[in-house]
């Protein structure tokens, strides 16, 4: 399973639903929590909810431990690598993260894992400028 991880202004209803529509295909089965903003999106996909206010983590399979640990993950990455992120470059560092977990993978070949890693650099050349301004 690859990660996807999109920065988003806000959880509402309408951007989760947003967010969800562009990355995710229709047969997908959501594994969710109890949160309001996913209500609507189990008109369109499966959705399973796990109940985190009732003491549930995983029930027959459903759980959201998976994203649970990328977020971990991303926080501590985040705070041991750089400390701080601007939220002008926030979509950076969560792309960064997101390619680790993709990518961190030991079954995967060090030489595809170093391509990858050249492939995606390529063309993504951030100037000073770009940096600051």
């Amino acid at each position: 399973m690859e990660a996807k991880v999109v920065p988003v202004r806000s959880v509402d209803t309408c951007t989760v639903n947003m967010v969800i529509n562009r990355n995710v295909t229709s047969d997908t089965e959501l594994h969710t929590d109890e949160h309001a903003a996913y209500n609507s999106v189990g008109k369109e996909y499966k959705r399973s909810i796990i109940n985190h206010k009732a003491g549930q983590y995983s029930v027959n399979g459903v759980t959201t431990n998976g994203i649970e640990s990328v977020w971990a993950v991303l926080r501590r990455g985040l705070y041991g690598v750089y400390h701080s992120v601007s939220v002008k470059h926030l979509g950076r560092y969560v792309n960064e993260f997101t390619f680790r977990l993709n990518e961190g993978n030991v079954k995967i070949h060090t030489y595809d894992r170093m391509n990858s890693l050249y492939d995606n650099c390529v063309g993504t050349r951030i100037t000073y400028r770009e940096l600051v301004d």
